[in-house]
């Protein structure tokens, strides 16, 4: 991983920690917030519903948002963001909680969208993966807010203080969320009536993504609760839970960057054909050319098929031509860089 993606990425990076380590505190304080509120789980879950489908609602409103405020666009986010997670722990209140974790799900839903096309843009700019790096730096903040909150409750800390320093400590890493040149472009539609329309399918892409991010943000988030009320565990043990899992997805994110070349490749070799060969036809059949690659009494191995596979899932940009894709890993200072990305287009026949 180069040195200077932390230096080009620098104003998400912090965002995406600010938000990490929010809500990695919010998850190991969640049993204190429970004992002052006085209620049960089913209620405490009920009082948190409309979080997430504020923090939707909000995402909706963040192309206009990042239009209207430019480059200050992700530092004011970012800046609400922090100010919010102080406020559920001031109230006790049952009519207050559930508005103070509003203001947290609507600030979430706006800074993550405009966080994430920031990041979209600086990839597009150096032509370097940093999604990556940035949801690792999201899930080493989570860890460490998690871990924090719990050495602070250990020691009688009460929500109130603790998300109180947590939110001025966030507070101070938003400010360098702020960039010279960080106007987010490509946020609204374009002025182009014949631009095509978004469709059905990233609909349905993006439903499966939220319930997973659901299921993820439950188990985050309830794991501490789970642990000191069921299990029995201390204030510290119960932040093991949340950080535990945030660790185990930074590990993952960040391995993946500055593993050796060879090592990914040869993982790449020895798990994906045994996940292909796994799965065995148990009716019909599948031929390429006339050839028999899969039936019920017939299987080609995966890695004599002659077939390559490239998943566009997370593969490509889709804000990018054919053209810009093929040309990302090219640099924009390489001679011939059109010739080059003409002559690849046509190997494989996308000319």
């Amino acid at each position: 991983m180069p040195t200077n993606s932390l230096s080009i990425a620098r104003a998400p990076l912090c965002a995406f920690a600010v938000m990490g380590m929010m809500w990695g505190t919010f998850a190991a304080v969640l049993p204190d917030l429970k004992t002052m509120l006085g209620v049960d789980e089913a209620t405490l879950g009920l009082l948190l519903f409309l979080t997430p489908v504020t923090a939707v609602l909000a995402m909706l409103g963040a192309p206009a948002f990042g239009s209207g405020f430019g480059r200050l666009a992700l530092p004011l986010a970012t800046l609400l963001m922090a100010v919010s997670f102080a406020l559920p722990g001031q109230t006790a209140s049952l009519l207050l909680f559930p508005l103070a974790m509003l203001a947290c799900g609507a600030a979430t839903g706006l800074t993550d969208v405009l966080m994430n096309a920031r990041v979209a843009a600086l990839e597009n700019a150096h032509a370097r993966p940093l999604m990556n790096l940035c949801y690792a730096i999201y899930s080493l903040g989570y860890a460490l807010g998690a871990l924090v909150t719990g050495a602070l409750r250990d020691n009688g800390a009460g929500p109130g203080l603790i998300m109180g320093a947590m939110a001025a400590l966030t507070l101070v890493m938003a400010l360098f969320t702020w960039e010279r040149d960080g106007r987010i472009d490509g946020l609204t539609r374009p002025a182009d009536r014949d631009a095509a329309a978004l469709g059905v399918l990233p609909l349905i892409g993006g439903a499966i993504v939220l319930v997973a991010f659901m299921t993820e943000n439950a188990a985050e988030s309830w794991s501490a609760l789970h642990i000191e009320k069921t299990l029995g565990g201390s204030p510290a043990q119960g932040a093991l839970g949340p950080a535990t899992l945030a660790l185990t997805m930074a590990a993952a994110r960040l391995g993946y960057l500055v593993a050796p070349t060879w090592v990914v490749d040869e993982l790449e070799k020895v798990v994906l054909p045994y996940h292909l060969d796994a799965l065995k036809q148990a009716a019909g059949r599948i031929a390429l050319d006339g050839q028999t690659m899969a039936a019920a009494a017939t299987f080609v191995p995966a890695p004599r098929r002659g077939i390559g596979l490239v998943a566009q899932d997370g593969a490509l940009f889709p804000h990018l031509t054919i053209a810009d894709n093929i040309g990302f890993g090219i640099g924009r200072q390489e001679p011939n860089r059109e010739t080059r990305i003409a002559e690849l287009a046509y190997t494989v026949g996308l000319d």
